[in-house]
């Protein structure tokens, strides 16, 4: 931290953006925290609701359930991983296009991310679903966590490729300032169909881990078609992050003088 502190208030950082000059604009701040907030959340959340899913779901069914769900999702981090960095890339993409008065190119941008990253986690769903035994087989090779492990990673591959919607238009998404519609989808998704469903699988008709998972593939696939839609619905057009600089009359420009007529 203090490494990078020093090399923001040096050289151009400290020349164009003034970075020694401290200045306190309430509206600036409160406007960054109506963003930011719903968005932090939303990171939570993600966080909670899978660490929920693998404690109180998955990890009641014993250890070869435990361990095969563990390597199943520590394989997926090789898929989903470059995934959130396109989300993390896409942000300030989208943003800086809205904010060139661009909202066309930062559509456009979007959907480009977008395919890329499903051409990629489609590949790596491919490589699970074939080798998916010898994948798991890396990290052990008893029989029975080899075979859920393999199970498990199918279900992956199934929705590897609705999930790159999931994490890139929720890039997207935080980037255009639509982060409060985005949070409470996710949320409402997640404990209100997510983790019932797939207790309800697992515990109550004694699927176990399989049934998790099936209930964590319906909600990625419901979660996709939410965002999705949301996203070409355009509602992120009309979100302007700073109000009033965005709506104070822009001056009127000098005219240009004009040649005099000539015969």
């Amino acid at each position: 931290l203090s490494i990078l502190f020093i090399i923001f208030l040096q050289g151009e950082f400290a020349r164009e953006y003034k970075t020694w000059t401290i200045t306190f604009e309430p509206h600036k701040i409160s406007e960054l925290l109506r963003i930011g907030t719903p968005a932090g959340i939303f990171s939570v959340l993600d966080v909670l609701t899978w660490a929920i899913f693998i404690s109180f779901i998955v990890g009641r069914f014993g250890e070869i359930a435990l361990a095969s769900n563990t390597i199943a999702i520590n394989l997926m981090h090789v898929s989903f991983m470059p995934a959130v960095a396109v989300n993390h890339a896409i942000a300030p993409i989208v943003g800086q296009w809205i904010g060139k008065g661009n909202p066309d190119r930062a559509e456009k941008r979007a959907y480009t991310a977008t395919k890329i990253t499903a051409v990629y986690m489609l590949i790596m769903g491919i490589t699970f679903a074939v080798f998916g035994s010898q994948l798991v087989g890396i990290f052990n090779d008893a029989p029975e966590v080899v075979k859920l492990g393999h199970t498990l990673l199918i279900f992956a591959a199934v929705f590897q490729g609705i999930d790159s919607i999931n994490i890139v238009i929720s890039g997207a998404l935080r980037g255009a300032g639509d982060t409060r519609f985005m949070t409470v989808a996710t949320a409402t998704i997640a404990y209100g169909v997510f983790l019932p469903i797939a207790t309800g699988l697992a515990i109550g008709l004694n699927w176990g881990a399989v049934g998790a998972w099936v209930g964590a593939t319906i909600y990625i696939f419901i979660l996709a078609g939410v965002l999705f839609w949301r996203w070409q619905g355009g509602r992120w057009r009309e979100i302007s992050i700073f109000k009033e600089e965005a709506e104070a009359p822009i001056e009127a420009a000098a005219p240009v003088p004009q040649p005099a007529p000539t015969d």
